[in-house]
């Protein structure tokens, strides 16, 4: 397939977010006192141009690098709420930080490369590149969750996130390699064609596109936090220094609702039947867990962590109608 340079247009916001991120990294090398002002300074300016990049470099819906990068306004409006959430977070972490002396240019850094991992989801294409993403903000949130070394909790929540965020990434990509093994292709808007022909023809395939589909489910359940696979959050909640946790109780559950509308919305929606009732078990048990576990919690960060097990299964609602009104209810809530 023939590459053109017009393609790079649509993905210039990635781009510079990542080369911003590295000169983040170096201005940090030069950067003097504990405040930490001019890395600071640089990483506000990365958001802001990143935002500029992003809404500059939109010419409507595309589907370019070989279908793997999508532009639409969905992922137009979910970038740079990220952004802005992302700089919020520098608002208020820097001071935190600062104060208790764990303010490095690390923190600044591995939230941008972040939300270059969110914003890599918001645009997926295929199953290749949410997948790709969605480990891009994975391997950045496990070092953000142990950023303070000198914490034992903070030690724990990251190893423990570590350890089931590696698990739920291995079932995942079973799912998407059987998905991939059946459709014979990665491409979200090919995949849905391929599955629509496989349950036409109503073969020996069907069922294994059923086991694919619960792997994918199990292993989004995971990364989402969705009960019953939410063991990990409230520890990763309590765990982790407080600018972290609005980091992750903020900009990371809008890549959440971009990986669901991109899994659920854009490939597997032949297979709504399939992957509707299991949606429904999850999102029913995050509602009872979230909301009743909540209730006896003594530590804010903990029922922080449960109150969003409760919003996911709200979302989970939403999603699981199979419906634009469902899908576009549950974007408002997020």
């Amino acid at each position: 397939m023939e590459f053109s340079s017009h393609e790079l247009i649509p993905v210039l916001p990635e781009i510079t977010l990542l080369i911003m991120a590295c000169l983040v990294l170096f201005v940090d090398l030069f950067a003097p006192g504990k405040e930490r002002m001019g890395t600071y300074i640089v990483a506000m300016v990365a958001l802001a141009v990143t935002a500029l990049v992003t809404v500059y470099s939109y010419q409507g819906a595309q589907l370019v690098l070989a279908g793997h990068y999508q532009s639409d306004g969905l992922s137009l409006i979910l970038k740079l709420v990220m952004t802005l959430g992302v700089a919020v977070v520098f608002l208020y972490g820097r001071g935190y930080l600062a104060v208790r002396g764990l303010l490095n240019g690390e923190f600044f850094t591995l939230s941008l490369f972040g939300l270059l991992g969110m914003m890599i989801i918001a645009s997926s294409g295929s199953l290749l590149a949410l997948y790709l993403g969605l480990e891009t903000l994975s391997l950045s949130l496990y070092a953000l969750v142990g950023f303070d070394r000198r914490s034992v909790a903070s030690s724990e929540a990251a190893i423990k996130y570590f350890i089931l965020g590696a698990l739920a990434s291995g079932i995942l990509l079973y799912g998407i390699s059987i998905l991939y093994g059946v459709a014979g292709t990665l491409q979200l808007q090919t995949l849905q064609v391929e599955i629509s022909a496989v349950l036409v023809d109503a073969g020996e395939y069907t069922m294994l596109l059923g086991l694919g589909v619960v792997f994918v489910v199990v292993g989004a359940a995971f990364k989402l936090g969705a009960a019953p696979f939410h063991m990990w959050l409230p520890d990763v909640y309590d765990g982790s220094p407080t600018a972290v946790t609005n980091y992750l109780g903020t900009v990371s559950k809008l890549a959440a609702i971009a990986l669901v509308f991109r899994l659920f919305a854009d490939g597997l929606q032949p297979l709504v039947d399939q992957w509707q009732p299991m949606l429904m078990l999850l999102a029913v048990t995050s509602l009872i867990i979230g909301n009743i576990v909540a209730i006896a919690q003594t530590n804010f960060k903990r029922m922080l962590g449960y109150s969003a097990i409760s919003h996911m299964g709200f979302v989970l609602l939403g999603i699981l109608t199979g419906t634009a009104e469902g899908y576009s209810s549950a974007l408002f809530y997020m």
